[in-house]
Formats: structure tokens, C-alpha cells, sequence
């Protein structure tokens, strides 16, 4: 029989031998000739509706496949590893979010790996000196921030404060000093001796766990013993406040 041409795209595509004569039957795809096949014969399987070409005496070459076999629900094998070129977020829900909340279709029970959490850091510095004879807690200059814990886990905090340097006049004495959350909670209290003359460190730390989501104030609070003069920071090197927080499970 002879074609004539068309300009439709599955003509364009045989366009090369669309002008030739071909030897046409049909029949089901198992029925087709495996032997005795000449040169453009193409055979038509009515069950795959699939178009075969002869390109030996025992050979068929696949032409083209008819619109309802080609869709993904009608072929045999759809294994995602035989289709190229797309990814598995293009071919299936992508609701990977929502399933893996608390309830969800695929909820993560286990505790997941530290490198994953979202971690938060903040840092108060402190570049004067610091003095007071309080006999009561008063808030030490600069050493004090806010710090915006996310939703929807509670967090842990690890708050510390680095006073390089603490020193008295008037006398020799205890110093005290505590870390405080939102103005009035405290979550660790210190007593540092310091003599006369003498410049000590004072390093003070603890861990704040199971803090409620939202905007939260840590500060470094002091107060020395009756006749002192207490000072922070006393040789003006730089002191820090600081909290690291992560996620509290």
C-alpha cells in the first residue's frame, strides 16, 4: 500500500520512509511472524496497538504505540527506576511534610539526629566595668538579652556568663551572682570569695530545659556582703552572656 504524507507529528516522525511501500497486517502481537519477514513489512497488534517493523528476516522494530497503552496505568511495568528523566516528587503526592508530623501517616517516633536541629545562639557582651554595694540582686550593666524561641517543641537552653574578672574594695567578701529567666525566675545562683587586690573569675552556668516557645529575657544578676564594693568586669575585659538553645524532647 501506499502512505500519503501528512504533517502530523507521528507522520513527521517516520518521514524518512513515509512515502514507501509497505506490506501491512494485523493480528494479535503473539500471532506476529518470527520468520520470512521482508524489508518494510509492519505488522499492526490489535491487542497492544503497537506498530512493528520488519528491519531483518526475524526481526521486529517498535514504531509507535497507540494513546490508551501508553499511559502509565495501562503499561505492564511501571517501576520508578525505568522511567527517565523524572523524579519522585513529579510523579506522586508530594505530602511529605504532613505525614510525618505527630499523627500523621508516616509520624517519626525516634529522637532524630542532633545535626538536624534547628539550633539558636545568643550572646550578650559586657565592655565596662560593672560596680555596686548592693546588699540585693541588681541586674550587672550589659549582660542581658532576649531570645525568640520557635514553635511547636519546647526548648532546652544552656545559659552561661563568663566574668573574667571580679574584684572588691573596702573588704574582702563573698560575691554573689545569678542567672535569671524573664526578670524574676532564677535558674542558678553563685558565691565567689574574693579578697582584697585579688582578680577572679567568675564563671557561672547551668542548663534551662523544657522553656515554652516564644520570647524569653536571661540576665546576670549581683550583690556583695555588707561593707564591700563588688565589681564586674573590674579590669575592663570583655565579659559574655550567653544561651544555646535546641529543641527539648
Amino acid at each position: 500500500m501506499k502512505h500519503q504524507a501528512t504533517k502530523s507529528p507521528s507522520d513527521q516522525l517516520l518521514a524518512t520512509e513515509w512515502n514507501a511501500e509497505h506490506l501491512l497486517t494485523e493480528g494479535l502481537d503473539s500471532a506476529k511472524p518470527t520468520s520470512g519477514l521482508v524489508a518494510r513489512q509492519l505488522y499492526w497488534a490489535t491487542d497492544t496497538k503497537i506498530l512493528y517493523k520488519a528491519i531483518s528476516a526475524t526481526e521486529w522494530e517498535e514504531l509507535l504505540r497507540g494513546e490508551t497503552v501508553t499511559l502509565l496505568s495501562h503499561l505492564q511495568e511501571r517501576l520508578h527506576s525505568s522511567i527517565l528523566g523524572v523524579t519522585a516528587n513529579q510523579h506522586h503526592a508530594q505530602d511529605h511534610a504532613s505525614r510525618h508530623v505527630d499523627g500523621g501517616a508516616d509520624e517519626i517516633t525516634g529522637q532524630l539526629d542532633y545535626r538536624a536541629m534547628h539550633i539558636i545562639n545568643k550572646t550578650a557582651t559586657q565592655t565596662v566595668s560593672f560596680g555596686t554595694a548592693s546588699l540585693t540582686y541588681v541586674d550587672i550593666a550589659q549582660l542581658q538579652f532576649n531570645i525568640v524561641l520557635p514553635p511547636p517543641t519546647a526548648s532546652a537552653l544552656l545559659v552561661f556568663a563568663n566574668v573574667r574578672e571580679l574584684d572588691v574594695t573596702g573588704a574582702g567578701g563573698s560575691v554573689w551572682q545569678q542567672l535569671v529567666r524573664d526578670g524574676t525566675e532564677s535558674i542558678r545562683e553563685q558565691r565567689v570569695y574574693v579578697g582584697l587586690s585579688e582578680y577572679v573569675p567568675g564563671l557561672i552556668q547551668t542548663m534551662d530545659l523544657n522553656i515554652p516557645a516564644g520570647t524569653r529575657t536571661y540576665k546576670l544578676q549581683g550583690h556583695v556582703e555588707s561593707g564591700m564594693m563588688g565589681y564586674w568586669n573590674a579590669g575592663q575585659a570583655t565579659a559574655e552572656l550567653n544561651a544555646i538553645a535546641f529543641p527539648y524532647y
